[in-house]
């Protein structure tokens, strides 16, 4: 399993790098998200997650846009978790509203992110499938992230890549690398950093 997690961890390197050398880059993303969840019963827990800004290394005050949201997940099988959710973006003071999906299955878990701003005709998907290669230490999957304004195609924007999660107790490091279109046609490359801390 350690020679398994070695070559996993190769991959993803130096085929994010290859493909970095290969292709223009977008500017990378760094995201820190924080959690809490309590759990009221077995088959039932209530949350609250906030994201100080969709993205820290933007160097553009006019990004940080500061996030809550407020979840109740429902354990409706051992392999299903749905979590509807609703939350507040602070400053363009809107709401939100969505749905998680968990889906454990022994070694493997997928989980898919539903976001609507109703206000701005805004729409986020993002999916992960993952693999657990040492425990939850450490996850190799991939991944896959869209978002779009119902009113404006211009700013629609998809990507798909390879990604790296590791767990360090009440932390984890999520490193990936998406193939980003471009209006012009084609893909840019763009990495992509998120830190959750859990409490």
């Amino acid at each position: 399993m350690t020679k398994l997690a070695i070559a996993a961890l190769s991959t993803f390197l130096l085929g994010s790098l290859g493909a970095g050398e290969a292709m223009a880059l977008h500017p990378a993303r760094t995201k820190l998200l924080l959690h809490t969840t309590r759990e009221i019963t077995p088959e039932f827990s209530m949350g609250a997650h906030f994201l100080p800004a969709s993205d820290l290394a933007a160097g553009d005050l006019s990004r940080i846009k500061p996030m809550v949201y407020l979840g109740a997940d429902f354990k409706v099988a051992s392999w299903l978790t749905l979590s509807p959710f609703t939350g507040w973006v602070f400053k363009d003071d809107i709401p939100l509203f969505g749905v998680w999906i968990y889906l454990p299955v022994d070694w493997f878990w997928a989980l898919e992110h539903i976001e609507v701003r109703p206000e701005k005709n805004f729409y986020y998907f993002m999916t992960n499938l993952q693999a657990n290669i040492v425990g939850k230490w450490l996850c190799v999957g991939v991944e896959q992230e869209s978002w779009f304004f119902s009113d404006n195609d211009a700013l629609t924007s998809n990507g798909v890549g390879p990604n790296l999660l590791f767990r360090f107790g009440d932390a984890r490091l999520d490193l990936a690398f998406h193939f980003r279109d471009k209006a012009t046609g084609g893909f840019d490359g763009e990495f992509y950093a998120r830190f959750h801390a859990y409490f």
